[in-house]
């Protein structure tokens, strides 16, 4: 059964819709598909189109990932920002930014990369990361999406949380804390193939201040 509302971004969908869409359409199956040449050359064109700045970072086996993770995170949110179209029309509040994190599996090698949407987010993004893990490796990544060819076999899906979004699912402290680096898993996955292109990618922008309220605009 199609979603009717699939056309309509998640955040601007209240909470009682999406619950009961999830109960209704569950989880739907997808399947890989043989990429034409066109549909090949259009996958690639989307990934180079990206206008943000990729960075690629190259953590350090004495830095602990989780311990500064939240003040990272903490840095992007903007409390002027609001998915409120009226807000924004009327200079009430300004449009969120939109800020991606991806593992990437290329040539069996798993890349951490964060996406910035523009040079001051970058340049505040960087300084950060150079403060909070001063022995991580930052740089700029040059091929913005993995090499697409006609042939290749092509398979995605998409994440929600089944309760409320202001509902986390865990933290990195108080008492519902992560006990390992939850990453950990997802490159179990993910490593140990050779001729495969694996991206999980992480998409996300400020909420505003009604956001803990499940408002449909915040």
């Amino acid at each position: 059964m199609p979603d009717p509302l699939g056309h309509i971004d998640d955040h601007a969908i209240p909470e009682y819709y999406k619950s009961f869409r999830h109960s209704l359409l569950g989880s739907r199956p997808y399947d890989a598909v043989a990429l034409s040449e066109e549909q090949a050359d259009q996958l690639q064109e989307a990934g180079e189109s990206y206008q943000g700045y990729l960075n690629r970072i190259r953590p350090h086996k004495n830095e602990d990932g989780l311990e500064y993770a939240q003040e990272l995170i903490a840095t992007l949110h903007n409390d002027n920002a609001s998915h409120s179209k009226f807000a924004q029309k009327f200079n009430l509040a300004e449009q969120p930014k939109k800020f991606t994190f991806e593992l990437v599996l290329n040539d069996e090698t798993v890349e951490f990369h964060w996406g910035l949407p523009d040079t001051m987010e970058q340049r505040e993004f960087r300084q950060q990361v150079s403060g909070l893990y001063p022995n991580s490796e930052i740089k700029p990544v040059e091929n913005k999406f993995p090499e697409i060819e006609p042939g290749m076999h092509v398979s995605g899906g998409k994440l929600e949380l089944f309760n409320d979004k202001y509902r986390p699912i865990k933290g990195t402290d108080g008492l519902d804390q992560f006990d390992n680096d939850p990453y950990q898993s997802i490159l179990s996955e993910l490593v140990g193939y050779s001729d495969e292109v694996a991206i999980v990618q992480f998409v996300f922008t400020p909420a505003g201040e009604k956001w803990t309220e499940g408002h449909k605009l915040h």
